[in-house]
């Protein structure tokens, strides 16, 4: 996969991570450039860039985009664009694993979908009862990313189930931070946030790619 999205996204980790105003300006170039480097990079250059996969992977990733663009503002207008825009992403990245195998696979095995029901029921948890005027476009989102997640173990491919668990931690993490207090300086944690995000992103493109004319 891409170096240089590897080393942008480094640059970005590390950017979250140093949180002084001057990394903060810095975010805007470095984050910004993710998608639109993963996607020139992968679609480009990858197996299967003319599979149906590699069409849900630049829907979803030009979502992403659109998603990290509005989540450099923290006020709640910027949020809930923010949300609605992978809530899209994750509709296309649902839309590819299920034409790559992940509703047959959950049609045969209908357990699989059980992992992802369960860190449904424990972001619901922890997110809804905090999230106030938000708690119907948090519940739907969490419905999204569920389907999502358990269409993507459905596949049984390893990088789609990876990415999909680490965009739900992702997910969490930066839901979490923004309802409740974490005992962590907030640096830290969206160091960790893009880190998993990063790679979620990776796996779910790589995964998408990986059976031209199946994904």
């Amino acid at each position: 996969m891409p170096t240089l999205f590897r080393v942008t996204a480094t640059l970005d980790v590390v950017a979250a991570a140093v949180g002084t105003p001057t990394a903060r300006r810095a975010r805007s170039f470095t984050k910004t450039a993710l998608m639109p480097v993963l996607g020139f990079s992968a679609l480009r250059r990858g197996p299967g860039t003319r599979s149906r996969g590699a069409g849900t992977a630049a829907v979803g990733l030009g979502l992403s985009w659109c998603g990290d663009v509005a989540l450099l503002r923290t006020d709640e207008n910027a949020f809930v664009v923010g949300l609605g825009a992978f809530l899209g992403g994750h509709l296309a990245y649902g839309a590819g694993f299920g034409a790559a195998g992940g509703v047959d696979g959950l049609r045969k095995t209908p357990l699989l979908g059980v992992p992802a029901l369960a860190v449904a029921g424990a972001g619901a948890a922890a997110l809804l009862p905090v999230a106030g005027s938000l708690r119907a476009p948090v519940a739907g989102y969490i419905g999204v990313i569920t389907a999502m997640t358990a269409l993507a173990i459905g596949t049984r491919r390893p990088t789609a189930i990876a990415g999909a668990a680490l965009f739900c931690a992702s997910d969490l993490l930066l839901g979490l931070s923004r309802f409740r207090t974490l005992p962590f300086p907030q640096s830290v944690v969206d160091a960790v946030v893009m880190l998993t995000y990063c790679a979620a992103q990776e796996l779910i493109v790589r995964s998408l790619l990986e059976s031209p004319g199946n994904g």
